[in-house]
């Protein structure tokens, strides 16, 4: 993990390097070991360091091309490095370290935009061209790196975390009241929108152009696809596949000189990943897990199960009510609100595994693609659901929900069966909405109504219908 962070006059102007140095050193958690900036006509870039494996020194950034032509920051980790190494020194271009930024400069002279289908990895980063006088920003196909930016009169800027660019002075900190209103429907505010009005993400899969004009260009490189019907695969060649590209991802994610450890849940997604990482790996493999005194909300016999069962070292960390003292300092780090309690726990693992591993793997976003959540099996339990009549069904679930008892367990029955039946009797797309809402649309505009503000009312569900079709 890096920081990055940049500034380009749009008037042509030498940023100030106390400015950028000012935006870079709030990063200076991303990356402990350096620091470094460049002005280069109207573009500074800033950078901070942490070095994780041999051979990164060298590749001290920001980095150029050869003749000074194209400079680059980047927070990036190409997995599959050596191969692109190999195609672009057939091509005749040298080398200076083994930093993953230098392949993308190469890669960017060969083969511009394009080269961005040649990259396995994650990755967010700003490229100043200075023969075509623009700033490439990119961040990876799933979003992984963060990369937020601003565009004010005469400036447009970006960096890693929101609070770069809070340090520049003429950014202000006013609120977006529709991304309030998704925030409060939905828990987390959704790409490409802040809490800031000024400020905004970089969609996954998409890059900005931005020129002396200062307005960004935006461009999709990547997308999912599916195909429906024509495929006559059976069940057995996708788990084949899917396993095999599992195994390789594990594989391409411990080449190099470090030894990453994995966090450990117990669950499917990270025991897999973990039982890949015990067979393709070498040495010793160190796992960790928090727990909370609270059963319902504890995992760690299956996680000590598991380590048990695939002979790792095992670390374990229980989580008391203490943890609220940490809560200021997770609000830092977090920089906009969010509702997601797993923070708590996802801080003080990384806490604990910072101090003895260089880098972790995790079961992160297996949820997502392989349907793992709740809400998507109730969208399946809602057909079968609609098949009984409507006073048979309603009458049922207001039964069912008054006669369970209310309960501060993680999985509350009552509260599950009340969700469910808030979005079932919904249509698509809206179903799905209602499973995921906090606050209902009438709450959302009470809770605004101080702001007046017409765009209090924001409907998340536009989000929603967007993506089903």
């Amino acid at each position: 993990m890096s920081g990055i962070a940049g500034l380009l006059h749009l008037d042509g102007a030498e940023p100030s390097p106390s400015i950028l140095e000012r935006m870079i050193r709030t990063l200076v958690h991303r990356g402990p070991d350096g620091e470094g900036i460049r002005i280069a006509g109207p573009v500074g870039l800033g950078h901070r360091r942490r070095t994780a494996a041999a051979g990164e020194e060298a590749g001290g950034q920001p980095l150029s091309n050869e003749d000074r032509s194209v400079w680059i920051t980047a927070d990036a980790a190409i997995y599959n490095d050596r191969e692109i190494r190999g195609e672009l020194r057939e091509r005749g271009h040298v080398f200076r370290s083994q930093a993953d930024a230098e392949i993308i400069i190469h890669a960017y002279e060969e083969w511009g935009p394009e080269c961005l289908r040649k990259f396995n990895g994650v990755f967010a980063f700003g490229l100043w061209d200075d023969r075509l006088r623009r700033l490439w920003l990119v961040r990876d196909r799933l979003g992984v790196k963060p990369l937020f930016y601003a565009r004010l009169p005469n400036a447009f800027l970006f960096g890693s975390e929101i609070k770069a660019l809070l340090a520049h002075p003429a950014v202000k900190r006013n609120v977006d009241v529709p991304a309030l209103a998704y925030f409060l429907g939905l828990n987390y505010t959704p790409a490409p929108r802040t809490l800031f009005r000024e400020i905004r993400q970089v969609l996954p899969g998409h890059y900005l152009l931005a020129g002396a004009s200062g307005v960004p260009e935006e461009c999709e490189y990547w997308d999912l696809r599916f195909q429906e019907g024509g495929d006559s695969r059976r069940e057995d060649d996708y788990l084949e596949e899917f396993e095999a590209l599992l195994a390789d991802a594990v594989r391409l994610r411990l080449r190099g000189d470090i030894q990453p450890g994995a966090f450990l849940s117990g669950g499917i997604d990270s025991s897999a990943l973990v039982y890949w990482m015990r067979r393709l790996g070498r040495g010793p493999l160190r796992t960790f897990t928090v727990g909370f005194p609270e059963r319902s909300f504890d995992e760690l016999s299956y996680a000590r199960s598991t380590a048990g069962r695939l002979g790792t070292e095992h670390i374990e960390r229980i989580i008391g009510a203490e943890a609220a003292a940490i809560l200021p300092e997770i609000v830092r780090h977090a920089e906009e609100p969010t509702a997601d309690s797993s923070m708590v726990a996802v801080y003080f693992l990384a806490q604990t595994a910072g101090r003895l591993v260089p880098a972790v793997l995790s079961g992160e976003g297996a949820d997502e693609i392989l349907a793992g959540y709740e809400t998507y099996q109730a969208y399946y339990a809602r057909r079968a659901y609609r098949i009984l009549p409507a006073f048979l069904r309603r009458g049922i679930l207001r039964l069912a929900c008054a006669a369970w008892p209310v309960s501060e367990r993680k999985e509350s029955v009552e509260s599950r069966l009340r969700r469910f039946a808030a979005g079932a009797e919904t249509e698509g797309e809206a179903a799905h909405g209602a499973w995921r809402m906090i606050f209902t649309p009438d709450e959302r505009r009470d809770l605004l109504r101080p702001t007046a503000d017409p765009a209090a009312g924001a409907d998340y569900l536009e989000l929603y219908r967007r993506y089903f079709q």
